[in-house]
């Protein structure tokens, strides 16, 4: 199983997301959000919530990646 936060940099990938545009979203810096990607800090519930819509999936991809799941 791969880490949450490697599957939620697999996905903002899909999204062309930048790290710069997912720190500005969740009011964070970039290297905060590193971390959060890197798996250096505990992601809370909300923060977690966040990151879903920002993504525009379901809580449940984030821990468990498919790419079959992800709408573009």
């Amino acid at each position: 199983m791969k880490s949450i936060g490697n599957n939620i940099k697999k996905i903002r990938e899909l999204r062309n997301f930048s790290q710069d545009h997912m720190a500005q979203k969740l009011g964070i810096s970039q290297p905060e959000y590193s971390r959060i990607e890197n798996d250096l800090v505990k992601i809370d519930a909300d923060r977690l919530k966040k990151i879903a819509v920002i993504l525009k999936v379901q809580i449940d991809l984030l821990y468990d990646f498919d790419i079959d799941k992800i709408t573009r």
